[in-house]
C-alpha cells in the first residue's frame, strides 16, 4: 500500500514563520530585560548596605577618638569625609532618588525626598560635637538633561562661622510658581545643647545643572532665601497648611521661650509673603 505524505498547506507556512520569529524576539526580550532589572536592584541594595557600613565607621571613629589619650578626632573626620564622598559619587545614579535605603536609615542617616522624586537630602550627625550636634548634608537632584548629581550643602562658608553646627533636613515641600518654576522648600532641625535647638526653612530651585538657593520669603523689608529661629526646650516646628499655600513660623521670644503665636506667610503664586 502506498504511503501518502502529508504536506503543509502553503498558506500556513508564513504564519508558522511569523510565530517562530516573534517567539525568538520574545525570548530575547525576556533574557535581556530581566537580568538588567535584577542587576539594577542588586546594585541599589549594595549601595544601601555600603552606606550603612560607612555610617558604622563613623561610630567606630567616635570610639577611637574617645579612647585615644589626646582625643584623636582625625579617624572620625576621615569617616565623615569618606561618607560624604561616597554619597556624592553615587549621586549619579538617578534610581537612588526614590530607593528606600532602609539599611542606611536604620544606621542613622536622615533622608528627605521631594514629592516629585527629583530632589533628595541625606543628613547625618558627624558625632564630632558634644551636646551640640554637628550635621552634614548631601543633596542629590535630577538635572534638566535627565542625569543626576549630588553636592554637599555647605553651612560653613567662612572662617567666622566655622562653628556652625549645620542642620538635619527631614522634609521637602514642593511648590510651582505661576511662571512654571519649581521651588523646593527644605526644612531642618539644629541641636545646640541638651536644652537649645532650632529650625530652618530654605528655598531652592534646579537651574539647568545647578541646585540654587533663591529669595522666596518676602518680609516687610526684604526677600529672604531662608528663615530660621531657635529657642529652649521643646520648640514648635515649622508648619504648612492650606495645601502648602500657608506657612506658619513659630514666634520665639528674645529669651528663647516658645509662644503659641506664629508669623504667617501666604503663597501669592510667586513667593511666600508675610501677612502683617
Amino acid at each position: 500500500m502506498k504511503k501518502t505524505q502529508k504536506t503543509l498547506n502553503p498558506n500556513k507556512r508564513p504564519l508558522l514563520r511569523f510565530i517562530h520569529f516573534h517567539s525568538i524576539i520574545l525570548a530575547f526580550a525576556i533574557t535581556t530585560t530581566i537580568p538588567s532589572c535584577s542587576i539594577q536592584t542588586n546594585e541599589l541594595a549594595q549601595i544601601d548596605n555600603k552606606l550603612a557600613n560607612l555610617m558604622h565607621k563613623i561610630d567606630e571613629g567616635t570610639q577611637i577618638a574617645s579612647q585615644a589619650p589626646n582625643y584623636d578626632v582625625q579617624p572620625l573626620e576621615n569617616a565623615n569625609d569618606n561618607f560624604a564622598h561616597y554619597l556624592i559619587t553615587i549621586g549619579k545614579n538617578t534610581q537612588l532618588l526614590s530607593y528606600p535605603l532602609k539599611e542606611a536609615k536604620q544606621s542613622g542617616l536622615t533622608i528627605a525626598t521631594a514629592p516629585d522624586n527629583l530632589v533628595r537630602c541625606y543628613s547625618w550627625d558627624t558625632q564630632t560635637g558634644g551636646t551640640m550636634h554637628f550635621f552634614r548634608t548631601v543633596v542629590q537632584y535630577k538635572c534638566k538633561n535627565g542625569t543626576s548629581k549630588a553636592i554637599e550643602m555647605l553651612t560653613r562658608t567662612t572662617e567666622e562661622d566655622a562653628g556652625d553646627p549645620g542642620w538635619s533636613f527631614d522634609s521637602i515641600h514642593l511648590l510651582q510658581t505661576k511662571s512654571g518654576q519649581k521651588v523646593y522648600l527644605i526644612t531642618g532641625l539644629g541641636i545646640y545643647s541638651t536644652m537649645d535647638s532650632g529650625c530652618i526653612i530654605q528655598a531652592y530651585t534646579i537651574n539647568n545643572n545647578d541646585f540654587k538657593p533663591i529669595p522666596f520669603f518676602q518680609t516687610k523689608k526684604s526677600c529672604l532665601k531662608e528663615i530660621s529661629y531657635s529657642g529652649s526646650g521643646n520648640i514648635p516646628q515649622i508648619e504648612f497648611t492650606d495645601q502648602d499655600k500657608t506657612l506658619l513660623i513659630p514666634i520665639i521670644t528674645k529669651d528663647g521661650i516658645s509662644t503659641k503665636r506664629n508669623l504667617i506667610y501666604k503663597f501669592n503664586g510667586e513667593k511666600f509673603v508675610f501677612q502683617p
